[in-house]
């Protein structure tokens, strides 16, 4: 799977990137939502994960603008807040990490894909 990891935590996306890869994963990391635009557009990947706090560009029109170029593609919101799923359901997404994490909290985050949620 191809992912793209969106968080200005450098320590966050070193961490991600080293248990991504050891799975097999391709990935590509940023630090903020400007940069991630261009990034995806560049590879395509399967899966974002964005730190809902990261700087650049407000959440949801970063999430727009991936989608507007790949509308197939996951998301994971991640944050230290105990919000993660509060403001990630609000912002339509199904996928969670909460920091901080470990290896296999990793592996579940982008683990099969979650069941549909019927949108009202």
């Amino acid at each position: 799977m191809k992912l793209v990891i969106v968080d200005e935590s450098a320590d966050t996306c070193e961490m991600l990137t080293f248990i991504l890869k050891g799975l097999g994963h391709a990935v590509w990391s940023v630090d903020n939502f400007s940069d991630g635009v261009p990034l995806v557009h560049e590879h395509s990947p399967d899966m974002v994960m964005i730190d809902l706090n990261t700087k650049g560009l407000p959440v949801d029109q970063f999430i727009k603008a991936v989608q507007t170029h790949c509308p197939s593609v996951e998301f994971v919101a991640m944050s230290g807040a105990r919000t993660v799923m509060v403001r990630g359901h609000a912002l339509h997404l199904r996928r969670y990490l909460q920091k901080p994490f470990e290896p296999g909290d990793v592996q579940k985050a982008i683990g099969p894909k979650p069941p549909k949620v019927a949108q009202k």
